[in-house]
């Protein structure tokens, strides 16, 4: 029943699916070269901004286009593990998926089955989970953190280990391009993306009438978030020209205050890699 919910929730977000070209991943190994391999850690840094440096858009007109998955993601966070945003950043991702295969988390219904919506972590079975994932991506072992395949490989063992099957297609290969078509295509087909972060700067927007408000929240390093949705801002003056278009990656952050933020993807030399997230 709950693959079948799954299919018809995702079929009718594709309905407004914009086609684009992915590159399907084959299984990945884990290997000594592990070392040489950019580490995610969650490294905190200092703002660039001041309080109160805000920027303003002013325009006559504006396009705001939301698109997320559907009901978001569950907003887990860090606890307790040590250098764990990637066991959070895979435990976000399986507790999206254990709505429609419950085992992902043993004796625990991830939603409110009234309402679809996520739940909170609780203080038992989802910890369990973060738990086994930050062992099984073998966090720390060979050096702070995780690697990109160290993460994903240890996702997939933890998905495997449940009986059910895993697939990553690259919306950015690492040292590649990012594939802004790829991540609507996954958002709106229902798969989140896990996305392995160089550096990390929230945006938040306050909207109003003729003008929008935009400023930095949080900013961080070597970080993992998982992406469930995007907004794109078209804004237009008198003439009715488009004089600016600014788009966004909605996140989830693994963190707990600010669970939630935006990115702006006007380049992508913050990203080192992206990949949807099939469970199935």
């Amino acid at each position: 029943m709950k693959s079948i919910f799954k299919k018809l929730t995702c079929f009718i977000a594709a309905l407004v699916a914009v086609c684009g070209n992915a590159v399907s991943l084959t299984t990945r190994t884990a290997s000594a070269d592990q070392a040489l391999e950019g580490r995610y850690y969650d490294r905190p840094v200092a703002s660039a901004r001041t309080v109160g440096d805000v920027e303003t858009i002013n325009f006559t007109t504006i396009d705001n286009i939301y698109i997320q998955t559907p009901n978001r993601v569950p907003l887990y966070h860090n606890t307790t593990f040590e250098n764990g945003c990637g066991a959070i950043g895979g435990a976000i991702v399986v507790g999206y998926y254990d709505k429609y295969f419950e085992n992902l988390i043993p004796s625990y219904t991830s939603y409110y089955t009234a309402t679809g919506k996520y739940r909170l972590q609780d203080s038992t079975h989802v910890p369990a989970m973060i738990q086994s994932l930050y062992v099984s991506m073998q966090t720390n072992v060979v050096a702070p953190g995780v690697s990109e395949s160290e993460c994903l490989d240890g996702l997939e063992a933890y998905v495997e280990g449940k009986g059910y099957s895993i697939s990553y297609t690259a919306v950015k290969p690492y040292n590649g391009t990012f594939n802004h078509t790829a991540y609507q295509n996954a958002i709106n087909n229902g798969q989140p993306v896990i996305m392995f972060c160089d550096t990390v700067q929230l945006v938040q927007a306050s909207e109003y009438d003729t003008y929008n408000q935009i400023w930095v929240e949080q900013e961080s390093q070597d970080h993992i978030v998982v992406g469930f949705g995007y907004q794109i801002y078209r804004y237009y003056n008198a003439s009715g020209t488009n004089f600016r278009t600014d788009k966004y990656l909605a996140v989830a952050t693994g963190w707990s205050p600010n669970n939630i933020g935006f990115i702006k993807i006007n380049d992508d030399s913050w990203l080192d890699s992206a990949f949807a997230v099939d469970i199935y």
